[in-house]
């Protein structure tokens, strides 16, 4: 497996080489600006904000009987890929049931 991971990584890395060296990179890399935040203070370090909103929020659990129960959930419940067939109908607001 290590042998098969270097012989990947070595294609990869040559593959990069081959198209760093083509004409159709530097037409691409002239449109291209990736923008590097430049620190304001040496003093303050500022850590991530996570709302607490956020925080808070339960965590999707798959045993969980409670749980909002997905379309694909039910697609697998009633047979899978091409043998569910999806009711576009079931979250029509109609002013009576009839």
């Amino acid at each position: 497996m290590c042998l098969k991971g270097a012989a990947c990584d070595a294609l990869l890395e040559h593959r990069v080489d081959a198209k760093l060296k083509g004409n159709k990179v530097n037409a691409i890399l002239n449109r291209l600006h990736v923008a590097q935040p430049k620190p304001r203070d040496e003093v303050v370090r500022r850590a991530p904000f996570i709302p607490e909103v956020v925080k808070d929020c339960k965590q999707y659990d798959k045993e969980d009987p409670a749980r909002r129960r997905l379309e694909r959930n039910i697609e697998l419940e009633e047979g899978g890929r091409g043998v569910y067939n999806i009711n576009l109908k079931k979250n029509y607001m109609l002013a009576e049931e009839n």
